[in-house]
């Protein structure tokens, strides 16, 4: 059994590398220890079903809710569901999954500019964004004002030369499907690399 990296509450934000989008990327995420643990003992490891985790979104967590006051397609995915995800106990079901980490920056080493924006901005709909290169940029006026206009950091980290030019923005966090298989999908390769 993998045990989450802190024991009580919210972990202490840490660094992990993932590889998302065909990028590689370092991630800071925080670990909700308690789902973590819950996952562990009555499972599912990572929901990374859309169609799940859309139709979760519409269960409150924790809260009994009326089968009868589901749809017949949300009846049949409730009752699809893996083990751990939610309990029915007679006419209403409870959801028990929750997102078990929380992104909050993505990291991106490239050595051009334009490769480092396009890899930075698979990542804009879930966490800010910054791209780390070798060297300073060709038109570094040009790619400090794209790098402004679409909220990604832009920094520079060479040899002695370590030089924020752009901060980057921080994102509006909204919950969607999309936005928790992100949070799974990156449970999935932490909980495999350790």
């Amino acid at each position: 059994v993998r045990t989450p990296p802190d024991c009580h509450g919210r972990s202490k934000l840490r660094i992990c590398q993932v590889r998302m989008f065909g990028v590689r990327a370092w991630l800071t995420v925080s670990v909700n220890n308690a789902e973590w643990r819950r996952r562990e003992q009555a499972g599912p490891h990572a929901l990374t079903r859309l169609e799940v985790l859309d139709g979760l979104l519409g269960l409150p967590l924790g809260l009994p809710v009326p089968l009868q006051a589901l749809t017949t397609h949300e009846r049949h995915l409730v009752s699809s569901l893996p083990d751990g995800v939610a309990e029915q106990h007679g006419d209403v079901v409870i959801r028990r999954a929750e997102p078990v980490v929380e992104c909050f920056f993505a990291i991106v080493f490239a050595r051009t500019w334009p490769a480092a924006l396009v890899d930075a901005l698979k990542f804009a709909p879930f966490c800010a964004r910054l791209t780390v290169l070798e060297s300073r940029p060709a038109d570094e006026i040009e790619a400090c004002l794209e790098a402004s206009y679409y909220g990604v950091g832009l920094a520079v980290q060479a040899k002695n030369d370590h030089t924020m030019l752009v901060s980057p923005e921080p994102v509006r966090r909204r919950v969607t499907a999309a936005g928790w298989w992100f949070t799974e999908e990156t449970y999935r390769q932490i909980r495999e690399t350790g």
